[in-house]
């Protein structure tokens, strides 16, 4: 629940985004004011919008207009949260819109407002907000949430022996980071904690009974409390399949019948049994984090696929992936060696890089397991890259690209794997 914030001062205007937020926009009653021609006019017009990023309690996207130069360029802008102290943009920054990460700015909930003004080679310019005369902007967001986290936004349940294995997407942390996750098994009445204590996907939720259909609720933790809410997984847990009974030996063949004169007797040759094709390796790969920049990895092999493209913030194939996995499934129907399954994510500007590692791996390990249980024999090795691009990424590079490697290379990489 968000409220709206208003003063006696203006005329407010509030628009609400997301069913959320609301972000108000302060106007005096009209008037003039004339600059003295040295340092700029004061910038008008506010608008944008605030959200919820993942990361944060909340988020201001604001635009405006630009007052007068005063006869110089403006080259910089300074923002004030109340409208006294005043700090810079570094690097200096006048493209709109300017962007306001609560949680990054270390701003506690719950109302936040915003005031700016411009600079020029003859120092700062008027706030935008308290002059005499003329028009008066600011913006704020207003929480009215206590800083607990939200649930899982997608859940997808795996099941194991009287257990599951959950992978999901965590939703907003409230602004205080989330500690761990707690479970419910008997429908939402009691919730237990995970112990140990754990932040990051996939979950393992023990104590379920095999051949039961079961409900698993979840909810989030950090520093404020639990969830609100809660996200819902449904799932089956069973047995592994007992072992094939072994083949009954081969009778032994009749004796031979006497003979009148001695023979040579030729001995039946040994029963040979078929030979079964062994189980894939598969081998998970972390890539080893660098203070340097991520770049792009250089990818090789034959590659198999232009790429299975993920929807945001999911590792969950999609009918269209499966299509595409189930051809490289058949083109790989004859061949032997090594599946290269590298996965990454979109760089978004809110995510950590740890996150999004994660999520790319997940994302690699879906690929490799579904075309393991579709019966592709060859060893598959999968590892997840993250964001490898500099500036905020593109849809195309929320996928997952698949190489072959033959059985020459094969060991080599491997090896690279397993020394990790």
């Amino acid at each position: 629940m968000w409220k709206i914030a208003k003063t006696k001062e203006s005329l407010m205007k509030c628009v609400g985004v997301f069913g959320a937020i609301a972000l108000c926009i302060g106007v005096s009653a009209p008037g003039f004011a004339s600059a003295d021609g040295t340092t700029p006019l004061r910038p008008t017009n506010f608008s944008g919008n605030c959200r919820d990023a993942n990361d944060s309690w909340g988020e201001l996207s604001l635009t405006f207009t630009p007052g007068s130069d005063g006869g110089s360029p403006i080259t910089n802008y300074e923002y004030s949260f109340n409208n006294t102290t005043w700090t810079a943009f570094s690097p200096a920054n006048t493209t709109q819109p300017f962007v306001f990460n609560f949680t990054a700015l270390n701003l506690p909930p719950n109302t936040v407002s915003v005031y700016l003004r411009a600079v020029n080679a003859n120092g700062a310019g008027e706030s935008s907000w308290g002059n005499p005369s003329g028009v008066n902007s600011a913006a704020s967001c207003t929480m009215l949430g206590d800083g607990r986290p939200a649930a899982p936004t997608t859940a997808t349940a795996t099941a194991g022996n009287g257990s599951a294995s959950i992978d999901f997407t965590r939703g907003s942390n409230g602004g205080f980071p989330i500690t761990n996750y707690k479970y419910s098994i008997d429908g939402g009445t009691t919730y237990t904690a995970l112990s140990p204590a754990s932040a990051t996907s996939p979950m393992t939720i023990p104590g379920l009974t095999n051949g039961v259909l079961t409900t698993i609720y979840l909810k989030a933790v950090n520093e404020r409390g639990d969830s609100p809410n809660r996200k819902s997984v449904q799932v089956t847990p069973s047995a592994p399949a007992p072992a094939p009974a072994p083949a009954p030996a081969p009778a032994p063949a009749p004796a031979p019948e006497p003979e009148p004169t001695p023979t040579t007797t030729i001995a039946p040759a040994p029963v040979v049994a078929p030979t079964k094709a062994s189980a894939p390796k598969v081998l998970e790969c972390k890539t080893a984090v660098s203070s340097k920049k991520s770049t792009a990895p250089v990818l090789v092999g034959e590659k198999l696929s232009n790429g299975i493209i993920f929807d945001p913030a999911s590792p969950i194939l999609d009918a269209r992936d499966k299509r595409e996995l189930d051809r490289v499934k058949n083109v790989m129907a004859e061949r032997g060696g090594l599946v290269l399954v590298s996965g990454f994510a979109r760089k978004n500007g809110f995510d950590s890089a740890e996150y999004l590692r994660n999520l790319s791996l997940k994302r690699a390990r879906n690929v490799s397991n579904y075309l393991v249980a579709k019966g592709v024999r060859v060893s598959m090795r999968y590892e997840g890259y993250g964001a490898v691009t500099k500036d905020i990424g593109t849809s195309i590079e929320r996928k997952v690209e698949l190489r072959w490697i033959d059985d020459s290379e094969k060991l080599v990489y491997e090896k690279k794997c397993l020394n990790q």
